[in-house]
């Protein structure tokens, strides 16, 4: 945003009049070989001083503020836009990280739940009253609810971090995070 705000400066300051001056200096000699040209040049000398003074610029000037304009308010858009999708962005990562709370929620009890049926299966089946395709089944129903609670546990963390990231806050400590240079 500054820098369009530079170059509409610049523009408007660039604005008016605008004068050249310059000026030449040349020595010239001719020979027949070429180290005779280098041999005392002061033959001939032209000396020319001048200026450029534009009578009409045809709008460029306009135009040129114009442009710088136009790209400023094109820069003010942009910027506007990416502030709404950053606030987009945060506003769904909040909520995304409320699913994947419950979702923990439901996955700590799931492993209990899971972890209690195969204790209670295990038990069954040492005394005999089921036989080993339910203490497998039962097995694999506790292995796949520890596998859902540690992938709902990753999910969290993720979201917690990402969100931390995104806010610049530091939930546990309820402070903003500050970045010292050279950390």
């Amino acid at each position: 945003m500054l820098e369009a705000q530079q170059e509409v400066a610049r523009a408007r300051g660039n604005t008016g009049l605008n004068v050249d001056i310059f000026a030449e200096f040349g020595l010239v000699k001719s020979a027949t070989a070429v180290p005779d040209l280098y041999v005392n040049p002061q033959d001939q000398q032209r000396v020319r001083v001048g200026f450029n003074i534009p009578i009409m610029t045809w709008g460029k000037n306009k135009a040129l503020v114009q442009t710088a304009t136009a790209n400023k308010d094109l820069t003010e858009t942009v910027i506007s836009q990416e502030k709404l999708n950053f606030e987009q962005q945060v506003s769904l990562q909040a909520n995304q990280f409320n699913l994947v709370r419950d979702q923990l929620a439901i996955g700590i009890k799931s492993d209990e739940i899971a972890q209690k049926r195969y204790d209670i299966t295990k038990n069954r089946y040492v005394i005999g009253k089921i036989g080993i395709t339910d203490l497998n089944i039962a097995l694999q129903e506790k292995d796949r609810a520890k596998q859902d609670y540690v992938a709902a546990l990753r999910s969290f963390w993720l979201g917690y971090y990402t969100l931390r990231l995104f806010t610049l806050y530091d939930f546990e400590n309820k402070q903003p995070i500050r970045y010292a240079p050279g950390n």
